[in-house]
């Protein structure tokens, strides 16, 4: 041992432990799980009772998150206020609503969050967020607009007007 009880460890003997990328992924990737369809969904909120003000209410929660893909405990949160109708969104701000690393989130109505996933799973990125972050930012305006055409040839539109006017005749 040196003067002064330290010993110097040699750098070639420590990157020798040290993993590859390939052996990084591969001990960090995982088989694929079966997750629940949208019909599924739709069945499950079919089956759901709807009698009572509190099972009308567990129908619209269903439905919101059916429709937004927001996360359950952010929308436990969520307030009448937060719902946007004639943007079609919810505003989630990170001061009254718990948020994933406290981000402002602006969730629209739409059913293509698992499209895009697919999409970035095609591209082989692991997350969503590669792919974003690859691609660059789109401006809010031009989101909205993206997702309000992408249902344009099943008139999206036209299915969440008869979505809310069913959830307003229900008496929530």
């Amino acid at each position: 041992m040196p003067p002064g009880g330290k010993s110097k460890i040699d750098t070639n003997a420590i990157a020798y432990f040290n993993l590859s990328e390939k052996d990084i992924r591969a001990a960090m990737s995982s088989p694929s799980k079966s997750s629940t369809t949208m019909d599924q969904l739709k069945r499950a909120l079919g089956w759901m009772p709807s009698e009572t003000i509190l099972e009308k209410r567990d129908r619209a929660v269903f439905s919101l998150l059916m429709l937004t893909g927001i996360r359950d405990y952010a929308a436990t949160f969520l307030l009448l206020g937060h719902v946007d109708i004639d943007r079609q969104m919810i505003v989630q701000e990170p001061k009254t609503v718990r948020t994933k690393n406290s981000k402002l989130i602006e969730p629209f109505f739409c059913r293509l969050g698992l499209r895009f996933k697919a999409f970035s799973q095609n591209l082989g990125h692991e997350s969503v967020v590669t792919t974003l972050s690859n691609y660059g930012q789109i401006p809010l305006a031009r989101q909205r607009e993206l997702v309000r055409n992408a249902g344009r040839g099943k008139d999206l539109d036209a299915k969440l007007e008869l979505l809310l006017e069913k959830l307003n005749r229900t008496d929530l």
